[in-house]
């Protein structure tokens, strides 16, 4: 059995849909009715945020947990220009996300840039860490109605090898996505963790 270590209900879903594509025997639980305040997520980077969530989540329920934490970053911009700075310092408008980001990605002639996203599973006191690269392109010409406030970036990203926005993939090509970006590396560290 693995808690995730989140209390966002479409982070939980998704996470969980990864994990039963490596594993679908493995129960998978919330840690929603532990009521425990999230952490301050104040680390220097996502792999820093990743071990944050799942130390603090571990050392009160004591139970095996996985983490995740992820950004985006643009080729060719300093870190001063990259989306976590920016985010971080509250430099864009909250409430038209996309709207914003397609701006600056025009502004900047950014054409590509990678999904960098981190994974922690703790359990017995110890701490497995996985890191994953999903290099993509930007899009700032295909309008989707209603896109979600949380995700903003899955309207502007296509996947290196695939044919749409993530936001846009079929099951079957997210499903695709996952193994080959995302399993190989989750499944490293079930398999380091003591997970069968």
């Amino acid at each position: 059995m693995i808690y995730i270590a989140t209390t966002n209900i479409d982070k939980y879903k998704n996470i969980s849909y990864q994990i039963r594509l490596l594993n679908p025997s493995l129960k998978i639980k919330t840690i929603v009715s532990f009521n425990i305040k999230p952490p301050d997520e104040n680390g220097k980077n996502e792999k820093e945020n990743c071990l944050i969530k799942a130390k603090c989540y571990y050392s009160i329920i004591k139970k095996a947990i996985i983490s995740e934490d992820s950004g985006v970053y643009f080729d060719h911009l300093s870190i001063d220009l990259q989306p976590s700075s920016v985010i971080r310092n509250k430099n864009f408008d909250i409430n038209s996300p996309i709207d914003y980001w397609r701006q600056y990605i025009i502004k900047n002639k950014i054409n590509t840039g990678k999904i960098i996203k981190y994974y922690c599973i703790a359990c017995k006191d110890k701490y497995f860490i996985c890191k994953i690269i999903v290099p993509v392109t930007f899009n700032t010409d295909l309008l989707t109605p209603n896109p979600s406030i949380t995700n903003f970036f899955n309207y502007l990203m296509i996947p290196k090898g695939y044919p749409a926005l993530i936001s846009n993939l079929t099951h079957q090509q997210k499903d695709d996505l996952y193994k080959q970006y995302y399993l190989p590396s989750l499944k490293k560290i079930f398999q380091n963790s003591g997970f069968k």
